[in-house]
């Protein structure tokens, strides 16, 4: 009898391995997550559009694609989930805090695109991020480049286009680092660094904190969101901005401005 127990419980707990949850519960682990400041632009993207946390930012388009679940994400602490609809991913990100949060999706997954429908593959990084920036979506570089509300406390550490983690010492610096990804690449910061924010120093420790530091920004010249290019060429390329507006805030004047062609 006691034997025939003990195969009961080794069936029992044999299932229970095998056994995966959706939506937000862990699973066991069935394939490999990466860290991607890519999905982090993304998820911040859909909080802001469906007022998660609060937010009603104004926006002047809308997504360009959606996920196709099932969609197999990870957690800050490594717990793995598995998404089967809009409605579960909505649900993870109204319960995420600055303890918990997602940053890692398993590559390579499909979205489709809101105008035709069509499927595409987003193998890694880079596909995401290319993207992402040919939707328009706001990502650090764009924080950066409209003049945050903050300042840096340098030096500190990012990772440029090629994926090399450099020193930096001043915010021209970082500048050329998005010009030289010719708009291709989301800058990420190594964590933690520190801001100042009304004579306070902050110490940011994760793109999660970031993203979320920078959404209760105020936009200091209180620019229009009007599209109207100008460029700037820098040391190291061609640096385009919305307006002359978002130019003039990040420091330079209408003496700066070269064709954007």
């Amino acid at each position: 009898m006691k034997k025939e127990q003990l195969v009961i419980l080794f069936f029992f707990f044999v299932a229970f391995g095998f056994y995966s949850c959706t939506d937000g519960d862990p699973i066991e682990k069935e394939y490999v997550t990466t860290k991607s400041i890519g999905l982090r632009t993304t998820l911040n993207k859909i909080k802001a559009d469906n007022g998660i946390d609060g937010r009603n930012q104004p926006t002047t388009f809308s997504s360009c694609f959606d996920f196709v679940y099932p969609l197999y994400l990870s957690y800050n602490n490594s717990t793995e989930v598995t998404v089967n609809s809009f409605e579960g991913l909505l649900t993870i990100l109204t319960n995420e805090n600055q303890s918990l949060y997602i940053d890692g999706i398993s590559f390579p997954f499909k979205i489709a695109s809101t105008t035709n429908g069509s499927i595409t593959i987003i193998n890694g990084e880079n596909d995401f991020q290319n993207t992402i920036e040919s939707c328009g979506f706001t990502t650090f570089n764009d924080y950066i480049m409209n003049g945050p509300c903050y300042d840096f406390v340098y030096p500190f550490s990012v990772i440029n286009h090629t994926n090399q983690t450099v020193a930096v010492s001043n915010h021209n610096q970082i500048l050329d680092m998005i010009s030289e990804g010719n708009g291709n690449y989301i800058l990420d910061i190594v964590y933690p660094f520190s801001v100042v924010k009304n004579n306070q120093t902050v110490v940011i420790q994760n793109a999660y904190q970031f993203f979320e530091f920078n959404d209760d920004c105020f936009d200091p010249c209180n620019c229009p969101p009007i599209e109207a290019p100008v460029c700037v060429q820098t040391s190291s390329g061609l640096l385009q901005f919305q307006n002359e507006c978002i130019a003039n805030c990040a420091g330079f004047s209408s003496a700066d401005f070269v064709n954007c062609n």
